[in-house]
């Protein structure tokens, strides 16, 4: 099958490449023949896998599975299949949909580069290139001015198709998520059909899906402003407006709490930490404001992010009990904490006052 994304998954300590799936109803899972060596348990429960690809030989789980750097499953419930599509493509399995609940999943085809994030897009594609996310089955594209239900399936190697088996293709118009595809090759559909779009979008721009907000943002690569660090080869994933923070970059970019007591701030500009957590309401009313402040203030102040629950050591530390909590950490002096939702000129004042310009 052509198109399809391959992405390196670690399970259980190791590294094995996954075909990415975002289909409708994703599952992920693990080759039969590899599943011992992941540490896959079985359940007693059996289960069909949605993809007729793959046949299901066992359901249950395996441990620490992760996917670039930034996404980490303890205990991960997967398939264990087998089938022909795996083994001529030599993938250890399939990462479904169902791994990213929460996160942000960034493709750039073109710069053969993925990016999982949370709770933020990358700052580089604008807000207003978005369109609501419903299970996949809920978008609405534009093909010539007409307004067509959608669904994303990156098996699919076609721009677009339908579920009819040979639709016959002409020149056409596509919007999605705000943009405008200019005579591209497009089924010809009559209204009420329904609509797959595949991976040849993916040729066209960078796609990033928000499971967590049920939205998808979507640039083309012709006005895509990405940093440029991001577009060198040898650096296909790069620091993002606001950073996931974790431990080890807590401890060589911040603050090595664990060999001394007294404040040494290490990095050579103010910065600003996030403590937000999926069950807190506030902060995905913050996470937004955040972000907009992190490309305003691009170069002056870095920004983190921080999820209390995965990273429970830091937030001890900070004594990180009640959230919204955000931490102002001046080049000088102790961090602040200010606790609570703030309005975006609440924010840009605090910043201005307590990092930029301290008395």
């Amino acid at each position: 099958m052509d198109g399809l994304i391959v992405v390196p998954v670690t399970v259980n300590g190791a590294e094995y490449p996954f075909i990415l799936d975002l289909s409708a109803s994703a599952s992920t899972a693990v080759r039969w023949d590899c599943a011992q060596r992941m540490g896959f348990t079985a359940a007693e429960e059996n289960r069909d896998h949605p993809r007729p690809e793959v046949t299901a030989l066992a359901y249950g789980s395996v441990t620490r599975l992760g996917v670039d750097n930034r996404l980490f499953l303890p205990v991960k419930k997967v398939f264990a299949v087998q089938g022909d599509l795996l083994e001529q493509t030599g993938a250890a399995g399939i990462l479904g949909a169902d791994v990213f609940p929460e996160q942000v999943l960034s493709i750039d085809r073109r710069n053969r580069s993925i990016v999982v994030s949370a709770p933020y897009k990358p700052g580089y594609i604008p807000l207003r290139n978005r369109t609501e996310l419903i299970g996949f089955n809920g978008l609405t594209v534009q093909i010539d001015g007409a307004d067509f239900r959608a669904r994303i399936d990156l098996w699919e190697p076609r721009l677009v198709t339908t579920a009819e088996e040979m639709p016959a293709f002409e020149t056409g118009n596509l919007t999605f998520a705000c943009q405008e595809l200019s005579r591209v090759s497009l089924p010809t559909i009559t209204s009420g059909q329904d609509v797959v779009l595949g991976s040849e979008l993916l040729d066209s721009g960078m796609l990033s899906l928000d499971f967590g907000r049920q939205k998808i943002y979507f640039e083309p690569y012709r006005t895509l402003n990405k940093p440029a660090a991001v577009l060198q080869p040898e650096h296909p994933v790069s620091r993002e407006p606001v950073l996931a923070l974790d431990l080890n970059t807590f401890i060589t970019q911040i603050f090595d709490h664990r060999q001394s007591q007294q404040w040494n701030y290490l990095s050579a500009r103010p910065a600003l930490i996030d403590f937000w957590a999926v069950w807190c309401g506030p902060c995905k009313q913050l996470s937004p404001l955040v972000e907009q402040l992190a490309e305003e203030y691009a170069g002056r102040v870095d920004f983190y992010k921080l999820d209390v629950d995965q990273e429970k050591e830091i937030a001890r530390y900070f004594q990180a009990h009640t959230l919204p909590l955000l931490l102002y950490i001046p080049m000088q002096g102790d961090p602040i904490p200010v606790h609570g939702l703030r309005s975006i000129e609440q924010l840009r004042h605090q910043i201005e006052t307590l990092l930029l310009d301290p008395e």
